[in-house]
């Protein structure tokens, strides 16, 4: 489960692979569309006041002259879009895994406004004027995040699906999350917990930028923010719900009936297999939590976000948990794999020749509070990042979705125009004075000698020495040619774990739930073809109708999904095994007056109701 920050792939055809890829993303609605939930917004908060339910924020840039300014020249072979807020998007306005600078940090979050304010301008003049080079992250303003909670929910009905199928109710279904993928799939667990059903059997956490303790960044942006008891509480009781597994705390291994039932299915050889040798093959992995974090991440590690990702689980937290094992990639680390280590992992002094985070926005990792506590594997091996070999670089692939934020931002910022200073002495323009403007006449004159076609020029100092100031516009397919042209890019390492080729092979494949899966036959193969659509919000054929409206229109069902922005209390799952939602500055105080004994105390909204537009 991506965030945004590489490009999609999907399923061709149905193979004979029993993974299911779960995509998802943000898609705004047409600028009608928007118009009239806007002016429905703004009569309902005139009557209803905070009562009223939130209109759309973004739709589908349709302005020809913006458009031109994000790089949609008649000349430009790429195809893409934009939203009104300039994020890049597909060709069919669809944006996989949502917008780069809109993660979150907890569960509530993906039911509030966009990442926004006055923090993220700062971040995003950075990410256009002081990026060394790197234009593959410009950061915006953002839509509202609500269509991460519809990940959730339909995360949450895929494994419903299979749960409710008499013949595949027990079928073990491990998630294996990346970024806010891994908040998406807390929140689909919690969903499905709430209607009785049983969650997944084990989830890996990949990058995710989940946070146990607020931030000082983070508070400077709009709104209430998660206090760190709502935080950590809500990741417990997450842990607790996929502890409740029936087989989870049943041994350490599967037992010698479980694997005779394995092989009696076809699904372990009697004669090439590994478990009836190894025991580190037979490990029983149900109700657990993994959490795979990457001390080099230069992502989860900005300081608005240091998720446990980065940081991992401190012990204090992760010793109250029993289902949470983490193992650590990080460069120069320990090998991965070994006996689980008793003390606190450190990071790594920095050698000469390697990765070095950028520590201008994110926070260097100082910490010495996480025990790896994962459990042995067959093949130990060591974490390498990606472009180890090549200086932690690589080169933006044409036709790649960075290719086109790339140039659309690099159209957004650099000029289009030159300026040439000419000097006027023995041109034949004496008699021009400071301050002047070339004549057409006077213009092509300078054109023809410099060969350029200027299209405005000013006279400039005095005297003996005057020059004049020549403005020459690029050509389109001049613009076109600088807006491609790109250096090579800094890997992020905020993928470093899931693009790795040891990670899933070495870690990840001994850190599953395995059992049968019988949803993949079932109905001669059918049924796994309905959930690998189920799974792909862009398949018309998706069976979810709401699914398919939102790809289709940016609009997401009312009732279900959209009433909730802004309103987590209203639908988010509570309890032993739901979230926690408990913000800073909840409330205000008002002192009580000369006549009054007790202070008085009102509730603070969440988020800041939005301004009713006139448009």
């Amino acid at each position: 489960m991506d965030m945004g920050d590489g490009e999609q792939q999907n399923v061709k055809m149905p193979g004979r692979s029993p993974v299911i890829p779960f995509y998802w993303g943000y898609k705004p609605v047409d600028h009608a569309t928007y118009i009239e939930d806007q002016r429905r917004y703004r009569e309902e908060r005139a009557k209803s006041g905070d009562a009223a339910k939130l209109p759309y924020n973004a739709y589908q840039e349709d302005d020809h002259a913006k458009l031109e300014k994000l790089g949609h020249i008649p000349q430009t072979t790429l195809k893409y879009q934009n939203d009104n807020f300039g994020n890049v998007l597909d060709d069919v306005y669809a944006k996989g895994g949502g917008t780069f600078a809109n993660a979150t940090t907890t569960i509530p979050d993906m039911l509030g406004p966009g990442s926004g304010g006055l923090a993220n301008g700062a971040a995003g003049f950075a990410s256009f004027h002081l990026n060394g080079g790197d234009f593959t992250h410009p950061i915006c303003d953002n839509p509202h995040r609500i269509y991460q909670f519809f990940a959730a929910q339909r995360l949450a009905d895929l494994i419903l699906m299979i749960r409710r199928e008499p013949a595949t109710k027990f079928d073990p279904i491990n998630i294996v999350a990346h970024s806010q993928g891994t908040i998406i799939t807390m929140l689909a667990n919690m969903l499905v917990k709430a209607t009785g059903a049983d969650p997944a059997d084990c989830v890996i956490l990949n990058h995710s930028p989940y946070a146990l303790e607020k931030t000082a960044a983070e508070g400077m942006t709009p709104g209430h923010h998660q206090t760190d008891r709502a935080r950590q509480q809500t990741f417990r009781n997450f842990c607790q719900l996929m502890a409740t597994n029936a087989r989870y705390g049943k041994g350490e291994y599967h037992t010698q009936a479980e694997i005779d039932e394995l092989e009696g299915a076809l699904c372990l050889s009697k004669t090439n297999s590994q478990w009836r040798k190894n025991k580190l093959y037979t490990r029983n992995n149900f109700g657990k939590v993994y959490n795979y974090f990457c001390p080099n991440d230069s992502v989860v590690s900005l300081l608005n976000v240091q998720g446990l990702g980065w940081r991992g689980v401190p012990h204090n937290i992760a010793s109250g948990i029993d289902n949470l094992r983490q193992r650590v990639f990080c460069e120069n680390g320990p090998e991965i794999g070994g006996s689980p280590l008793s003390v606190p992992f450190e990071m790594p002094a920095l050698k000469k020749g390697c990765f070095d985070q950028d520590t201008l926005a994110t926070r260097q990792y100082t910490f010495a509070d996480v025990v790896v506590n994962g459990e042995q594997l067959p093949v130990t091996f060591r974490h390498q990042l990606q472009g180890a070999g090549s200086q932690y670089k690589y080169s933006i692939a044409p036709g790649s979705p960075d290719q086109d934020i790339s140039f659309s931002a690099k159209a957004t910022v650099i000029a289009r125009t030159e300026t040439d200073t000419r000097t006027l002495s023995g041109a034949g323009f004496d008699s021009l004075q400071p301050g002047q403007e070339l004549t057409p006449t006077e213009l092509a004159m300078f054109s023809k000698k410099y060969g350029k076609p200027y299209t405005k020029g000013v006279v400039l100092g005095g005297g003996y020495n005057k020059t004049v100031q020549l403005i020459y516009e690029k050509t389109p397919d001049e613009l076109q040619k600088e807006w491609l042209q790109s250096e090579q890019i800094g890997y992020s390492q905020h993928s470093s774990i899931v693009m790795s080729k040891d990670a899933p092979a070495k870690a990840m494949a001994f850190d599953l739930a395995v059992g049968i899966c019988r949803a993949f036959d079932h109905r001669c193969g059918e049924f796994w073809t309905e959930l690998l659509l189920r799974g792909d919000w862009r398949m018309k054929r998706n069976g979810l109708p709401r699914t398919v409206d939102y790809y289709t229109t940016g609009i997401l069902n009312k009732a279900d999904t959209k009433d909730y922005m802004n309103r987590p209390d209203d639908i988010l799952p509570t309890g032993e095994f739901g979230v926690v939602n408990e913000y800073c500055h909840s409330t205000t105080v008002k002192s009580a007056r000369h006549n009054e004994i007790y202070n008085t105390e009102t509730p603070n909204l969440q988020w800041d109701m939005p301004k009713p537009l006139n448009v």
